[in-house]
């Protein structure tokens, strides 16, 4: 039988002013290799005529090899050196929305997903 496999992301905050600086720490047991991707989504219409177009703006190798077992791992991206917008919806027909995916892979090369949605907003 296998145990079951379970892993924490803490966040400091969902939301950032400009420029952000998202803040994480994962908690890591039995995992060889983890990734975390910036993926920018934009979506236009309405109803069933929606269309969704996702781009990668950034991605980054946290870690490769085998961390000691429940050792946590703070994750900190600076930002400011992509061209971001912040998030906006307007009238349900256009829609831009950031999201932090992050890839995990055990020793037994299984995969896992987590995809956790940021705000940027601009400060006056």
């Amino acid at each position: 039988t296998r145990s079951p496999f379970f892993f924490s992301i803490a966040f400091r905050a969902h939301r950032s002013a400009w420029p952000p600086t998202p803040r994480g720490r994962p908690l890591v047991p039995q995992i060889k290799h983890m990734e975390v991707a910036i993926i920018k989504r934009e979506s236009t219409g309405a109803g069933a005529n929606t269309y969704n177009e996702n781009e990668t703006v950034a991605k980054f190798e946290i870690m490769d090899g085998a961390p000691v077992r429940g050792e946590s791992i703070p994750i900190r991206l600076f930002l400011s050196a992509y061209d971001l917008t912040p998030t906006y919806k307007v009238l349900n027909r256009f829609s831009v929305k950031y999201f932090l995916n992050l890839v995990l892979v055990d020793e037994e090369d299984r995969r896992y997903f987590k995809q956790q949605e940021i705000q940027l907003f601009r400060t006056a």
